[in-house]
């Protein structure tokens, strides 16, 4: 993977940038990655810059922030009957 890409024009170029993202995502948003495409073409010649016309840098977010999780002791009543919801239970 490369680090950087240098891109030089003479004075009478004119370069042109495009940038193609591919955006993938994991885990319901823990994590997200990103594959960034930069293409450079000389618009006075056609010509493409760079050695494959491209460079591509990868970019990665990870949310490392611990959910607050808060819980409460609470009970809730069972009615195996709700026809009757007056009924009392009973252990067989």
């Amino acid at each position: 993977m490369a680090t950087s890409q240098k891109v030089e024009g003479r004075p009478c170029d004119v370069i042109g940038e495009n940038i193609h993202i591919d955006t993938f995502l994991f885990e319901d948003g823990v994590c997200k990655k990103w594959k960034v495409t930069y293409t450079y073409i000389n618009w006075c010649t056609g010509a493409v810059k760079g050695d494959k016309g491209e460079y591509v840098k990868y970019y990665k977010y990870k949310d490392d922030i611990k959910p607050e999780l808060t819980c409460r002791d609470t009970m809730f009543a069972a009615n195996p009957n709700p026809a009757n919801p007056a009924a009392s239970v009973r252990a067989r």
